[in-house]
């Protein structure tokens, strides 16, 4: 059985150690190539680069494989690595691990991560998004960090959850691609081991929040982002932030296909397609 082609992306930057772990990961099971932003994107969606250009640059020694740097989003990266950069096949692309967890339908949508995932599916791979829950000291301390290395118990967990991303990878990078845009949402926890467990989940139902708080300014009305979500609906299935906040890690298929389709028409289940 050949061995499955990656093409990995993010929206934390192309020198983050999360992406980083995830490509050590990789690349032992497959072909791995990097096509990165050349910095931060989060919180970016499926955003292309409509106006200007966007440049590209080699990043060889970086990894051990083929990666470009790209001035736009994880969406550019993607598209324009299907489309420019990888000469050979693609068999699904992979986005994360990000830091933080895009869990819940308000980060869903506007997670950079999931939008680079998304990118890929509707360019005809499979599709993985893969995302890593941190404690507040923890992101504190990775945001402000200038080249040290990660903390013990944050390598292990990373580690652990690097792992488990790529055997799922090459679980599903061996199947048939679905006919509907299926993104594959993994989310885990800030103590996750290789003895956790992976869970089924749905995205969490809830509202955004208000996102925006007003500043001081002379010039009139100004606003800064303020993250906030609101409180989530109940659901009758587990959700993905109820999983990680049990510390599980959670697995959501995000059906895309079945946006617009009226509710009650039938359709072939995710878990179907993925059997086929």
């Amino acid at each position: 059985m050949r061995s499955p082609a990656f093409l990995v992306t993010n929206d934390d930057g192309i020198e983050s150690p999360f992406l980083a772990a995830l490509v050590r990961a990789l690349l032992p099971v497959g072909s791995v190539t990097v096509v990165a932003p050349s910095g931060e994107r989060s919180w970016i969606g499926k955003a292309i680069s409509r106006r200007g250009q966007v440049g590209v640059r080699s990043r060889s020694g970086l990894f051990e494989c083929h990666a470009w740097e790209v001035d736009g989003t994880p969406a550019d990266c993607v598209n324009l690595g299907l489309g420019h950069l990888i000469a050979t096949r693609v068999d699904a692309v992979v986005s994360g691990i990000n830091i933080g967890s895009n869990a819940g339908l308000p980060l869903i949508l506007a997670s950079g991560t999931v939008g680079g995932a998304l990118e890929g599916a509707l360019l005809g791979r499979h599709a993985i998004a893969t995302s890593m829950r941190l404690d507040p000291v923890d992101f504190a301390a990775i945001s402000r960090r200038s080249g040290e290395e990660l903390p013990a118990h944050l390598q292990s967990a990373l580690l652990a959850a690097a792992d488990r991303t790529t055997r799922l990878c090459v679980s599903i990078a061996r199947k048939r691609v679905p006919r509907r845009f299926l993104v594959h949402n993994l989310n885990f926890p800030p103590r996750f081991s290789d003895e956790s467990v992976l869970q089924r989940t749905v995205p969490a139902w809830m509202s955004a929040g208000n996102l925006f708080s007003p500043v001081e300014d002379t010039n009139g009305q100004v606003y800064a982002f303020s993250f906030a979500i609101g409180s989530e609906r109940t659901a009758a299935r587990l959700s993905d932030r109820e999983c990680i906040e049990s510390g599980q890690a959670s697995h959501s298929i995000l059906d895309f296909g079945r946006i617009g389709v009226p509710a009650g028409v039938p359709a072939t289940s995710a878990a179907m397609e993925l059997r086929k």
